[in-house]
Order: structure tokens, then C-alpha cells, then sequence
């Protein structure tokens, strides 16, 4: 909330604010002190506070490089305290005092934090390189500050005077030596960045003049200087406080490496500082320390020439990777698309001189796309990194693995003896893929739908080939996923209708060309409706009514179920809405589906809470039905968005129960309120026979965990009876009604309503 609050305008308005109140202490400093010195302390303090409020939104991992920087300006705002108050209660400012203590103490607490960032953005470069450059740049540095800063600084000065005096210009060259890696880093150069920069190097030009003003008769100016001071730490904190200061610590990969011009520059300066200071000296006729500075030129020359041979070698390991990256992937390692293609038409144009078999496996991962969105990129990359792994050790050596995009794979067999061989290896890799995968703290459950080409002799093109085996693994997907399927040509007009449907889909929506059909759920015993299943339906042109097998399916792999489902939930609402007003004698509720796709959205919450918005109904009118199988991707991801659901007040119903994974157990983990029993229990459902017991035991188990349980499937009236009889409390199926469009759902519960009143009056 902070960071949003924090906006650029404000945070120059907070600057200009504050350098007015520097230019108003520059004024005053020798008429009015104290407000002076209020100003400063205000400003130290006030940095301190930023900086503090800034380490608390910082994640765990990173809060030790924050925490150093913070504990510098901690530091240096208490200096300024303890030096004001020697203006305050003595008069006049000692020379040396506890408060340098706390001053010095800020110079280590800075660097070491700058360095931890420096070393935190160069994850991805070698860190041999980047100390190099700060060993170049603070020798440089420590050269020139002991001759021109530390010796004259000190000159007739004795005892811990003289050692406090020397030790503010080399805690300056460890600020230079963390400036040096900071800016030489990898990563972005925002707005932080220039903060910290600008309050780094103010800091380092305020240093200097402190060290220089005195030899030159300038004593009058340190007042001055000192106001200045605390906007060096202002500066420092708002680049914590930043929106975007995680770029102070964020890696980023570096595909392409070259020799910066500014950074051969800056090495040139380091190596040439000592021979100009040389040369210096004899020109003046001094040659103090002559044998030091040669020895320093020799030793920053061979620093440099290592800095600059690495930088070499980077620019040419750069190279070569730019060239595996042209042809690999750079998440798995694999082969792009690019080598596959000219794999499979090098194998192919072998085929058409040998006899040897060629095969091309596509294959893509089922729902992979909830454990992107449920467990985040991360582990989303963390499983295709499995996935690469596993199909590799399920082929031969000499075939070609390929990642060809997204969740897609794609594997090259050459030199097979036989079709059945690639059969086997088919069988492999679908066996592999469905073994759950161990993603971060957690276990991730996807397949594998695969589609299995073997190029003839007319097929040298690639692109064909893959589309072909495309199209193969589309009918996999059609026939129930986690399997694999041999192209033949009718595959080709089925994706190519496939396409077209899902064009036509796209359009759907927008062209008011979905339904809703309602089919009540009516008490077992009273037959009294209860509630309606809204069930969609796409009135697609030129095909007429098309039902939810036909389409859902295709919505779903498209992300079209997202728009499908909030339209689907906001037009039911306003349904029940609209029947409760014109039936207020029937207790009416509405069920609602929802994908796997839906729940795997962390918006859905306020999907749902957008149409209770709208709702005049109470929230537990509405139901929504998810199935078991949507649970099996993270159950962890599962349970908490069924009870943010939950906590909205509507009721939650687990749809076609019995027909999948570990069912039993479903019911007492996740906060259902009521049970709908697969139609294929009905289909065997036998009064008195081994049907009617299992279906007996589901009731008995739900009503022990106080679940309302509902039998889909009802067709006839034995089944009706039979089911009241063992204590099922609502049924729904044809025995009563198929699922009617609006105005037929309206006539059906007018009579229902009318003959609840007769039976009322009655």
C-alpha cells in the first residue's frame, strides 16, 4: 500500500520540498544555527524513518543487503543528533567526538549493503569480473585519497585526532569501491539507481571538500557543506522506498555480453592514476613514495590486463551462446523448433536412399496451465524442466528431444527398426508424464496427449510433418487425453474443423450466439423443485443448437471458458433474480458450473463477488458445482479458493461424485455443502441389487458429514422411489424434465408454483 501511495510526483514534490529547506538552512547557517541544525536532524532522521519503513516490504532473502544500507543511515542520523547537541547544550563543536563514531560507522554499514546488491543483480555473471573492476577503481582511488586527502588532511595533527581525520577519506574509497560494482552490474538503470547514485556521489564531492576547503583557508565553508549532508541520505532512502527498487537487486540474464566503452574508459583511468601521480611529483619536484606508486602501476596494470582479458573471453562465451541459444531453448536446454525441422528434413531426405523408419512425436502437456496459474511461473518452469528431463531418458541416444513452445514437445526417432519400436517409446513417454511431478514444496499431477507421425517418402517438409502430428495429438486430446494417436488423413479435416469451430467460438459471445438452458433438481420425496442447473448452450449458425460436450472442451484448452463461465454466472443471477420475483412462493436456489479453468483463477473470487454484487437474492441461493477432477492439480491451490468462495456465503456442491480419484475423502477435506452422485451410478442402479448399495453408502457417508446429496440421472419412477427410500434428498434427471431454454424453465415453474398454491389452499 506504501509503494502504491509513493507516486513520482510526490516524490519529487518531496525533494524540491526538502531542497528548499537545505537552501533556507544555507542561508541561516551563520545567522541562526539551531534552526539550522533542525533542519539537518529532521532531514537525517526523517531518512532513517523512510529507510526503515522501506527494509519491512522487502522480502525475506533480500532483506540483509537492505538492512545494511538502512543501518547507515540509522547510524549517520544519530551522528547528527549527538553532533547538534554539542551546539545545543556546549556551544561549540569538538573537533573529534562520540558522533564520528556513528558517522564512520555509516561508511562500512553503506558499502557492504551496495556490494550485496552488486553481487545480487550479477547472479548471472561471473563475480571474478565485477570485483576486479572495484579492485582497479578503489586502488585508483586509495592512491589518490592517501596522497591528496589523508596526508595533507593529517599534517600536524597527533594522536586519535589524526587517526579519525584519516579514516573519513578511506571510508570514502570504500564508497567508491561500492559505487564501482553497483554501477557496473548487470540490470536496469531506473529511477533507484539514479537516486542512490545522485546521494553516493554528492556524498563523495561533500567528502572531498570537507578534506580540501581547510588547506585553501575555506574553514567558513564547513558549516555549509554540512547542510547538505542529510540530503545525501534522503536521496538513499527514496531509492529504497521506491516503487521499482527491487531493480537494485534483481538478476538479469545477460544473453549477449560487449565491452562497454565507459567501463575500458574507467579501467584506463585506474591503470594510468598512479603514473600521473607520478609524473606529478617529479614535475613539483617531490618524489615522496616514488617506489609505492611504481610498485601500484605495476600491480593495477596487471589487474586491468586480467579485467580486460576477462571481459574477452565473456564477449567471446557471449558469442558462442547466442549461437546455442539461436538453436536451443534456453529454459530446458533442448532443441528449438528451428533445429527440429532441419533435423526432421535431413532424417526424411535419408529415408528416400535407406529403408530405416523416421518418426515425429508431438506431444502436449493436459493442464498445464492450471499449475502455471495456481503455482506460478516459477514452478511452471520447474515442471517443463522435469518434463524435458523425463522425456529424454524415455528415448534412445541420437534422438532429438525438441521443446517447441510452451508446454509443447516434440520428439525426432531416427534409424527405427520398426513402427512398433516408436510404439513403445510412445507408451514411455505418456507413462512419464503422468508420474506426478514434485513442484516446489508440493506435487503437480498433468498428462500427456501425444500425437505420433511417420513421415512418407512425398513428406520431406517439416512444418507439414509437424502440423500433421499436430493434428494427431488434437484427436488424442478429443478422445480423452493422457494417450497417444497415430496421424492418418481424416485427423487433418477433423483439427481443421477444430479451428474453425474455435473461430466460431471466439465470436459466440459477442454475437449473443450462447444460452442458457435450466434443468430442475426437484426433492426426492415432496417433488418439490429446489433449484435449476443452469447449462449452456451455443446456438452456432448455420449448425443450430449445439450442447456443452461439443464445445467445453475446446473452451477450455482456449481460455474461452473464462468469458464463457462470467457470463454464464452473471446471466443466471440475474435469472434467479428475476424468478424469485415472479415465484416469491418457491424457495428457489440456481446451480452453476465452474471449470477447472475458473477455479485455477486467483480473480474468480471476485468474479463471483461482482455478481453477488448484483444479486437480490441471498448469497446460499446460489450453488456452484465444481467436479473432483478440478481438485487434482493442487489440492493446497484448491481448498483455498473453495473457501474464499465459501466465506461469500454461497453453497458449494461437488459435481459427478464417484467417477474419479480418491472420492470419499474429497468430502471431508473441502468445504462442500452437497453431493450430486454421477449419472453412472443410476445407469446400474438396481433397487435391492449391488448398485443400489454402493449409491446407499455414498448417501449414508454424506449425511454423516451433514451434505445434502443429489442423484443425477433420475429417469424413471423406480429409480425415484427407490432413492427416497434409502434417504437421497434431491434427484434431477429426465424423469422430470430435460434441460428447458428460459421460456419453457418459466412455464415449468408457474404450473409447479400454481400447484403449490392449490396444494396450500387446499
Amino acid at each position: 500500500m506504501a509503494s502504491a501511495r509513493f507516486t513520482p510526483r510526490r516524490r519529487n514534490a518531496l525533494i524540491a520540498v526538502w531542497l528548499v529547506a537545505s537552501a533556507v538552512g544555507f542561508i541561516l547557517v551563520e545567522s541562526h544555527p539551531l534552526i539550522t541544525s533542525a533542519i539537518q536532524n529532521f532531514g537525517s532522521v526523517f531518512a532513517a524513518a523512510i529507510a526503515v519503513v522501506s527494509i519491512r516490504r522487502r522480502p525475506a532473502p533480500h532483506r540483509r543487503a537492505w538492512g545494511l544500507v538502512v543501518a547507515s543511515l540509522v547510524c549517520w542520523a544519530i551522528g547528527d543528533i549527538i553532533w547538534s547537541a554539542f551546539d545545543l547544550f556546549n556551544g561549540e563543536r569538538p573537533s573529534v567526538s562520540v558522533a564520528d563514531i556513528f558517522y564512520l560507522a555509516g561508511y562500512p554499514f553503506l558499502a557492504l549493503g551496495l556490494i550485496r546488491m552488486a553481487k545480487l543483480r550479477s547472479k548471472y555473471r561471473p563475480a571474478r569480473g565485477l570485483a576486479l573492476d572495484a579492485i582497479a577503481m578503489t586502488g585508483a582511488a586509495a592512491m589518490a585519497t592517501w596522497y591528496y586527502l589523508v596526508v595533507p588532511a593529517v599534517e600536524g595533527v597527533a594522536g586519535l585526532e589524526k587517526i579519525v581525520w584519516a579514516s573519513y577519506p578511506l571510508a570514502d574509497v570504500a564508497l567508491v569501491a561500492a559505487l564501482t560494482m553497483l554501477a557496473f552490474a548487470p540490470g536496469k538503470r531506473g529511477m533507484p539507481t539514479v537516486l542512490i547514485g545522485s546521494g553516493l556521489l554528492l556524498m563523495l564531492v561533500l567528502d572531498v571538500g570537507f578534506a580540501v576547503l581547510p588547506r585553501f583557508g575555506g574553514e567558513s565553508w564547513l558549516d555549509l557543506l554540512d547542510v547538505f549532508y542529510p540530503t545525501c541520505n534522503i536521496l538513499i532512502a527514496l531509492a529504497l522506498l521506491h516503487r521499482n527498487a527491487s531493480e537494485l537487486i534483481e538478476p538479469v540474464p545477460l544473453i549477449f555480453h560487449r565491452i562497454h566503452p565507459a567501463r575500458v574508459a574507467f579501467l584506463g583511468v585506474a591503470m594510468f592514476t598512479p603514473p600521473v601521480m607520478t609524473a606529478i611529483q617529479y614535475a613539483q619536484g617531490t618524489r615522496t613514495g616514488a617506489p609505492l606508486l611504481f610498485g601500484s602501476t605495476l600491480g593495477l596494470g596487471g589487474v586491468v590486463y586480467l579485467r580486460l582479458a576477462g571481459l574477452v573471453r565473456e564477449h567471446e562465451r557471449s558469442q558462442d551462446q547466442l549461437s546455442i541459444l539461436a538453436s536451443h531453448d534456453a529454459l530446458t536446454g533442448l532443441p528449438n523448433r528451428k533445429l527440429l525441422t532441419d533435423r526432421i528434413e535431413h532424417a526424411v531426405t535419408r529415408t528416400t536412399r535407406t529403408d530405416e523408419v523416421v518418426a515425429v512425436l508431438y506431444l502436449d502437456l493436459d493442464r498445464f496451465k492450471a499449475v502455471n496459474d495456481t503455482r506460478g511461473h516459477e514452478a511452471g518452469d520447474q515442471l517443463l524442466i522435469e518434463t524435458a528431463r523425463r522425456l529424454t531418458t524415455c528415448v534412445r541416444e541420437g534422438d532429438t528431444v525438441a521443446r517447441i513452445g510452451g508446454d509443447e514437445f516434440a520428439i525426432l526417432c531416427e534409424d527405427l527398426d520398426s513402427r512398433g519400436t516408436m510404439n513403445m517409446i510412445a507408451d514411455r513417454v505418456v507413462a512419464a508424464i503422468a508420474e506426478p511431478f514434485t513442484v516446489g514444496d508440493g506435487v503437480a499431477v498433468v498428462s500427456a496427449s501425444a500425437g505420433l507421425m511417420f513421415p512418407a517418402r512425398w513428406t520431406s517438409d517439416a512444418e507439414s510433418i509437424l502440423r500433421m502430428a499436430d493434428a494427431a495429438m488434437y484427436s488424442a486430446k478429443d478422445a480423452g487425453k493422457d494417450r497417444w494417436r497415430v496421424y492418418d488423413e481424416s485427423m487433418q479435416a477433423e483439427e481443421n474443423d477444430r479451428r474453425t469451430k474455435e473461430v466460431a467460438l471466439q465470436q459466440a459471445l459477442s454475437n449473443n450466439e450462447l444460452e442458457l438452458h435450466y434443468q430442475p433438481i426437484v426433492d426426492a420425496t415432496s417433488h418439490a423443485i429446489v433449484s435449476f442447473e443452469a447449462l449452456v448452450r451455443w446456438n452456432r449458425p448455420g449448425v443450430g443448437l449445439v450442447g456443452p460436450i461439443d464445445f467445453i472442451e475446446l473452451a477450455e484448452e482456449t481460455g474461452l471458458i473464462l468469458p464463457i463461465g462470467t457470463w454464464v454466472l452473471h446471466r443466471a443471477a440475474e435469472q434467479l433474480d428475476q424468478w424469485r420475483q415472479s415465484f416469491p412462493d418457491v424457495e428457489l436456489h440456481m446451480s452453476i458450473n465452474v471449470s477447472a479453468r475458473q477455479l485455477d483463477q486467483a480473480s474468480f473470487i471476485e468474479t463471483v463477488e461482482s455478481a453477488l454484487a448484483k444479486l437480490q437474492s441471498p448469497p446460499a441461493s446460489l450453488t456452484l458445482e465444481v467436479t473432483e477432477s478440478v481438485l487434482l492439480v493442487d489440492r493446497d491451490w484448491a481448498k483455498r479458493q473453495l473457501e474464499s468462495l465459501k466465506s461469500l456465503g454461497v453453497m458449494l456442491a461437488i459435481d459427478d461424485f464417484g467417477t474419479g480419484y480418491s472420492a470419499l475423502a474429497y468430502l471431508s477435506t473441502f468445504p462442500f455443502d452437497i453431493v450430486k452422485i454421477d449419472r453412472a451410478f443410476m445407469n446400474n442402479f438396481d433397487p435391492g441389487a449391488g448398485g443400489a448399495t454402493v449409491v446407499e453408502a455414498m448417501i449414508s457417508l454424506s449425511h454423516a458429514l451433514g451434505l445434502v446429496v443429489v442423484a443425477e440421472g433420475t429417469e424413471v419412477v423406480e429409480q425415484l422411489d427407490a432413492l427416497a427410500a434409502i434417504g437421497c434428498d434431491l434427484v434431477q434427471g429426465y424423469y422430470f424434465s430435460k434441460p428447458l431454454p428460459v421460456d419453457e424453465a418459466t412455464a415449468y415453474l408457474a404450473n409447479h408454483a400454481s400447484n403449490l398454491a392449490a396444494q396450500r389452499a387446499a
